[in-house]
């Protein structure tokens, strides 16, 4: 080797990995696919306020109300009773029976203005995780519309004792808030709006609501 090659050449640092790193068997389109399911569930969510709330307004129609002790699957293993008399736009209902086999699906139900939208995926971070990532979704789709959260966060719990959190937000012309519940690996995130007066008078709904949520752990082997 040359001098003038010895002055330019220098031996090759061994390069360190990021924290972050993930590699390459975990990724779907470079993306880490243990985060892709519930970033795709917040997604849904954040769309569904977009689209379905603003469309439902105080004139809605109850072409499918909500029986006394009607429950909704969310997904295998969980469920939550809707407010009787409010009207479901989408859901299952434990007691429907689907051609495709399918155990539970997204929920989305109303009164007035008022518009309660839930999603249950497998999660297995914590549940104030869960709710950074849709509270950051959230606010950044929907900012255009003067959507804010208000960066006041407070613990809830179902009556089964699950954990969960819940954030409120403002609009213009509307309120409500985001909220989410983690327990043994599955999560429920919901997205609650309407004009102010409803929100208030549905108050004790949408808390009974909550409270409501089920997740019902199989043994294992079953």
């Amino acid at each position: 080797m040359t001098d003038a090659a010895t002055r330019h050449h220098r031996d090759p640092v061994p390069r360190e990995e990021r924290d972050d790193w993930v590699p390459v068997d975990r990724r779907i389109l470079g993306l880490d696919r243990r985060t892709l399911l519930p970033a795709l569930g917040i997604l849904v969510l954040a769309f569904l306020y977009a689209t379905v709330v603003p469309a439902i307004d105080r004139s809605i129609d109850y072409d499918d109300p909500v029986a006394a002790g009607e429950v909704l699957v969310l997904k295998a293993g969980v469920t939550v009773d809707p407010p009787d008399g409010w009207n479901l736009v989408s859901g299952l209902r434990e007691t429907d029976a689907t051609t495709s086999g399918i155990k539970g699906t997204d929920a989305v139900f109303g009164s007035g203005t008022m518009i309660l939208s839930m999603h249950a995926t497998d999660f297995s971070g914590s549940v104030d995780a869960l709710l950074d990532e849709a509270a950051e979704r959230s606010e950044g789709m929907n900012r255009a519309a003067g959507m804010r959260l208000t960066g006041e966060r407070h613990e809830i719990y179902s009556t089964m004792g699950t954990r969960g959190v819940i954030e409120k937000f403002t609009e213009p012309n509307r309120e409500g808030f985001l909220a989410a519940f983690v327990d043994d690996g599955t999560a429920v995130t919901i997205t609650a709006a309407g004009l102010p007066g409803d929100v208030i008078a549905d108050n004790a709904d949408v808390e009974a609501t909550l409270g409501s949520i089920r997740f019902e752990r199989q043994e294992a082997g079953e």
